[in-house]
């Protein structure tokens, strides 16, 4: 929370000396556990929506995983697709920028066989399966562009593409297709010529002019892309690609093939980037346990949980950042939610934002002022309902030339907190 760059707003109060108060507020940053539409031990957290509102993952009932697609204010939508023959089980790995597409797996019978197939979902048509029943009794939809249009993941453990031409396979050998550019023209993943050994594992790029480009180093997977398809972020891991509790290396590439070891002699995979390249997201080591780790534009490397502690309640963590919105604000993934004792999916608003006026609420911040008239004083009274960090108030004159700062960087308790004005 530290200055305009966080998504500041402002809100003004007529001083008689001819100043105008502008409150440069930001509303607390945030952290929301997302409890299961049922009983679940664990949950978990794999992509958010531009805005933040709508978050895909999926929880265990029982020993079933099944998909689950939140809203911010709406909650659950028990909409995705389930098949009770088959305990519901199934996943939700992507979403589209506006939350209208989301893709993954759903388990359903088939001549009373149970097989996994990827589905494309929207509100409108429901899912559609990109796969014909029997045919593929093992595909999942892993990753889906920003506009929603392709959808990519693995059938029969291939790698695949999709669009509404249908179901394009980018490479014979064993692999999976993870994430692709806004437009779909990109592809990144990983392919191996043997199942059992993932040393033997190569991370690729994808286009339809160039066709499949192999990356370095031998042993590591790809696992999202910026919005153009120029930087590429993975990691190296020690027994497969979805093992990162064992030692492994978090990498980004250019389109040139250049590979960069990310900064942090703990970081133990990189998980999904920003439109722009700029920032990713991941895991790390911290004294034998796994943290979500952030890369910054600065190469430096921060663990979430140091970053965010005020948001956290004694004994929780963050454990994996699995996504991060395309402007970086916006961070999901899954931690340990030590008030209720189990791992579960978490939303980090890592910004904030408010529409604040006089005597006005967001459920986040409040902002009041007194006495209102203003004459030579005035206090402002903010009301925080979860604490903030780094806030900043600012006095501008009517043509918006700062003329005092009230507070900088400072840090707000949970309640009310009187600032004055003189």
């Amino acid at each position: 929370m530290k200055g305009e760059p966080n998504g500041t707003v402002r809100c003004s109060l007529l001083l008689a000396s001819g100043l105008v108060l502008i409150v440069h507020a930001l509303s607390a940053q945030s952290l929301r556990w997302i409890e299961p539409p049922e009983p679940s031990n664990q949950t978990e957290a794999y992509a958010v929506s531009a805005d933040g509102k709508w978050v895909v993952g999926y929880y265990y009932a029982g020993n079933s995983p099944r998909a689950f697609l939140w809203h911010a204010t709406e909650g659950f939508k028990m909409e995705l697709p389930q098949d009770q023959q088959c305990r519901g089980e199934g996943s939700a790995m992507g979403i589209s920028s506006d939350g209208s597409v989301v893709v993954g797996h759903a388990t359903i019978a088939y001549e009373g066989n149970c097989g996994d197939y990827a589905y494309r979902w929207t509100s409108d048509e429901g899912a559609r399966f990109l796969t014909t029943p029997g045919s593929a009794t093992y595909s999942w939809a892993l990753g889906v562009s920003a506009n929603g249009a392709v959808v990519v993941g693995m059938v029969l453990q291939r790698p695949f593409r999709w669009d509404d031409r249908g179901l394009q396979a980018l490479s014979e050998n064993l692999g999976q297709a993870r994430a692709a550019s806004a437009d779909g023209s990109v592809v990144v993943g990983w392919v191996s010529d043997n199942p059992y050994n993932y040393n033997g594992m190569r991370p690729f790029r994808w286009t339809q002019s160039a066709g499949m480009q192999l990356l370095e180093p031998i042993g590591a997977l790809a696992t999202g892309v910026s919005a153009d398809g120029s930087v590429i972020v993975g990691y190296s891991p020690a027994f497969g690609p979805t093992r990162l509790d064992y030692p492994g290396v978090a990498y980004r590439w250019t389109a040139t093939g250049q590979v960069d070891t990310l900064a942090g002699n703990t970081a133990r995979g990189a998980l999904a980037v920003t439109a722009d390249g700029s920032t990713i997201v991941g895991t790390m080591s911290v004294a034998a346990q796994l943290h979500a780790a952030r890369w910054n534009p600065d190469g430096s490397v921060e663990d979430l949980n140091q970053t965010y502690a005020q948001l956290l309640s004694p004994g929780s963590f963050l454990k994996y950042a699995y996504g991060i919105s395309p402007d970086g604000r916006y961070i999901v993934g899954s931690g340990y939610n030590a008030e209720r004792g189990r791992i579960e999916a978490f939303l980090l608003d890592t910004q904030g934002s408010s529409t604040v006026g006089e005597g006005s609420s967001t459920g986040n911040v409040m902002l009041s002022f007194s006495p209102h008239p203003a004459q030579e004083r005035a206090t402002v009274t903010v009301c925080l309902p979860a604490g903030a960090q780094g806030a900043t108030l600012v006095l501008y004159d009517a043509l918006g030339r700062p003329v005092a700062t009230l507070l900088q960087d400072a840090v707000l308790p949970a309640g009310t907190t009187a600032v004055p004005v003189s």
